[in-house]
């Protein structure tokens, strides 16, 4: 049994993969429908709500690229400044979280 996905704006299920966006709310990460996002933006959370979403390809890209920063700093910088390497890699652990929570649940 496939878990199911409710969208936080309008509160019904996401039956697709490429109906769900997942973003940021302040700081906490939602799936929407594409619309209800769109609706999201434009409305009251437009000051709260991340204005590019975590599972599109800019997303994707700016994990691969925080994780290849990440590596770098930590192969050539001292090991002072590793802890803040976390910091780094947060959109590598929000996009991990995007598809373990919410993608793979859902067909194409």
């Amino acid at each position: 049994m496939a878990k199911q996905i409710i969208c936080e704006h309008c509160k019904t299920e996401i039956k697709h993969k490429h109906d769900l966006v997942v973003a940021f709310l302040f700081i906490e990460i939602n799936p929407y429908h594409g619309e209800c996002y769109v609706q999201g933006l434009k409305g009251v959370k437009t000051f709260f709500l991340a204005n590019r979403p975590i599972n599109s390809a800019s997303g994707t890209y700016s994990a691969v690229v925080s994780i290849i920063i990440s590596i770098f700093i930590i192969i050539m910088v001292p090991n002072e400044i590793i802890p803040f390497v976390i910091i780094l890699l947060i959109p590598f652990f929000a996009r991990l979280y995007s598809y373990y929570s919410f993608e793979r649940h859902l067909p194409n």
